[in-house]
């Protein structure tokens, strides 16, 4: 099953920081760092009823170069998922942002 939780234990598992939508205050860390979110929900329902319902998630990884070890960590644990990828260099804050995108059972 493809749910929230599986994938909270997955990445909690690369042996990077993670954090549900952000770190406290005062308290990001250093990078490499992850973030995961979700953005929205979408529900599957028919007959007037809702059924149950996908997260449409995001999982980022910030780092101060490319890292293409910590990737494919994460893409490994994002293996039974489906999954898109962007990457982009944030000037401002001279990281790389990686930014995955997939929907999960929200079993909350």
């Amino acid at each position: 099953m493809n749910d929230l939780q599986e994938l909270y234990d997955k990445l909690t598992a690369i042996p990077i920081p993670f954090a549900y939508n952000d770190f406290p205050k005062g308290q990001v860390p250093a990078m490499p760092y992850g973030v995961y979110s979700t953005k929205y929900a979408n529900p599957f329902y028919a007959d007037g009823r809702v059924y149950f319902v996908f997260g449409h998630l995001q999982v980022e990884l910030h780092t101060k170069r490319k890292r293409p070890d910590l990737e494919m960590k994460i893409e490994q644990a994002l293996d039974g998922f489906t999954w898109t990828k962007e990457e982009e260099y944030l000037s401002d804050e001279k990281c790389y942002l990686i930014t995955y995108e997939l929907e999960v059972k929200d079993n909350a």
